[in-house]
């Protein structure tokens, strides 16, 4: 899955338009990788 189906698949999910969804797993990136970053599991 690429970033563009998986925002697809948010939207479809959530109820939620594209650029709603392409913020909410551009957030959702963001945090994994700050997560990470500072030695945390997920």
């Amino acid at each position: 899955m690429n970033r563009k189906e998986l925002v697809e698949e948010m939207a479809t999910k959530t109820g939620s338009n594209n650029a709603q969804a392409e913020r909410a797993v551009a957030a959702l990136g963001e945090i994994i990788s700050d997560t990470l970053q500072m030695g945390d599991s997920l």
